[in-house]
């Protein structure tokens, strides 16, 4: 990992923006951009605490590494840093983020309702 300004640092072929866009149980969202291909991608950072927490994050894994679905976010690499103790998930970025982001609190209308049900529904099936 190399530190380029303040904001950013490099990990691999990754520059990622050190704020923060989401969080999980047990991880942390940026966006990065691939240094190469210029592409922009969601970074799921994940701390391996010892023994607690790898179960988990390798089922993650091995599920989502298989699912191919227009309505499942996709990885498309994986870092292991043994050094800062951590795994880095290379996942779709969606600009406007997920559905809760998406609907900043408000009430989803009903013309749209049915058009993200059946997407939920599509990535449900698959």
């Amino acid at each position: 990992m190399d530190l380029l300004q303040n904001n950013t640092f490099i990990l691999n072929k990754y520059l990622v923006n050190k704020k923060r866009i989401g969080k999980g149980s047990f991880s942390q969202i940026y966006k990065c951009k691939n240094i190469e291909t210029n592409k922009t991608y969601a970074l799921k950072e994940i701390l391996i605490e010892k023994n607690k927490n790898k179960k988990q994050i390798k089922r993650e894994f091995d599920i989502m590494r298989r699912l191919n679905h227009k309505n499942i976010v996709k990885i498309h690499d994986v870092i292991i840093d043994t050094n800062l103790n951590n795994i880095y998930f290379i996942m779709d970025y969606y600009k406007l983020g997920d559905l809760s982001q998406f609907l900043n609190h408000k009430p989803l209308k009903e013309k749209f309702t049915r058009k993200y049900i059946k997407q939920l529904a599509n990535g449900l099936e698959y």
